[in-house]
């Protein structure tokens, strides 16, 4: 690995200086791999079966709920129905029997609305996101059918209480369903369109130069060149992790069910941090003067991509480290989310820095060619 420094003086051999860049180059490009642990091998990968993120039992029991607190409020028009029948009968203005049918008519609309969400769940989520909120809107439905039997006990004692509570929970149950739609839908609009790294414009999927600036954009995941590949959903959606996010990931969820010490989760915390320094000093301290125009042009997305990673890592690790001043789980789960993101991005530079390393080898391949057939004339 590159120590990040280079040598100005005037090497003798002019050949020897080129050489010495070339492997300079080289190192940087796989200056990640090293740092985060992660080692390409096309060759190998074929061979590996893909692992499974976490199975859909595993997900259910790590995801914790919504904070109902930091959720919009948001009314349906069958919860505000359902909300002026409650009301009404506790101000005497609405009748038992008029609450029970809209109780009953609400019930029927919202299995409805199950069965077709059933089919859907059949096609796999296709994204984290995509599956995370399957799991969430599972359990809104859940609780809007306690929140039915809830009032339905009202019938039973005549107590109106239980029509109040019941009428909390329906909105809680609409609340984490409107929050999850919207993440799906957010996610559908990011599988299909591309975001520039170096000006932030969202592109269509099929670009593949920014429409706004004319940058690279990223390229998709159907060429997988990560050491571990982890398929979410559908076969053609793959994500990334690697061992030092793995443990991240697993001591983060150890720690929010009091299974790990705290100590040695900031001790994880901070020898990535310094993983991540040493990095960064890598591509700081990089000399691009002797970068061809060529060069220069097929590494500028390796330091998009790069400086993209670094950001994104540093804003995980401080994240995580907020949780030791509040001790809120809330910031484990955002840290690590930030944390998968930048796992992601540094795929993208695995993948970018291969792509380079191809093309220079077959551009020298075809110089020394060339050279070869100007010498025999």
């Amino acid at each position: 690995m590159s120590n990040g420094e280079f040598d100005d003086k005037e090497y003798g051999d002019e050949e020897e200086k080129e050489e010495d860049e070339e492997e300079s180059i080289m190192d940087f490009a796989s200056a990640f791999g090293e740092t985060f642990e992660v080692e390409v091998d096309t060759e190998k990968i074929k061979d590996k079966e893909v692992e499974q993120f976490k199975s859909d039992t595993e997900f259910d029991m790590d995801l914790p709920e919504w904070d109902d607190s930091e959720l919009q409020e948001y009314q349906s028009p069958h919860l505000k129905e359902l909300i002026s029948a409650g009301k009404g009968v506790c101000d005497g203005k609405v009748s038992d029997a008029d609450l029970k049918k809209t109780i009953q008519k609400i019930a029927v609309e919202l299995e409805k609305t199950v069965k077709e969400f059933e089919q859907i769940r059949k096609g796999e989520p296709d994204s984290i996101t995509a599956r995370e909120q399957v799991i969430r809107i599972e359990r809104a439905f859940n609780l809007h059918r306690d929140a039915f039997k809830e009032m339905n006990l009202y019938f039973e004692d005549d107590n109106t209480k239980h029509i109040m509570d019941g009428l909390e929970m329906a909105q809680k149950a609409t609340n984490r369903l409107y929050k999850s739609f919207l993440l799906l839908q957010e996610s559908a609009i990011m599988a299909s369109t591309k975001v520039c790294l170096q000006c932030g414009h969202r592109n269509p999927a099929t670009l593949n130069l920014c429409e706004v600036c004319n940058a690279q954009l990223p390229k998709g995941a159907a060429t997988p060149t990560s050491q571990i590949e982890v398929t979410v959903g559908a076969e053609q959606q793959v994500y990334y992790t690697n061992p030092n996010f793995d443990r991240l990931y697993k001591e983060g969820m150890e720690l929010k069910e009091g299974k790990f010490p705290p100590d040695k989760f900031k001790k994880t915390i901070d020898w990535l941090s310094k993983n991540l320094e040493t990095a960064r000093k890598e591509y700081e301290q990089l000399d691009t003067s002797f970068f061809t125009e060529e060069e220069q042009k097929m590494f500028g997305d390796v330091f998009i991509y790069a400086k993209k990673a670094f950001d994104e890592y540093e804003i995980a690790f401080n994240e995580l480290k907020k949780y030791f001043d509040d001790k809120d789980v809330k910031h484990i789960d955002e840290g690590l989310r930030i944390a998968f993101q930048a796992t992601q991005i540094i795929a993208q530079v695995e993948a970018f820095s291969a792509d380079v390393e191809k093309t220079l080898r077959e551009l020298e391949s075809k110089q020394k060619k060339q050279e070869e057939e100007t010498e025999k004339k």
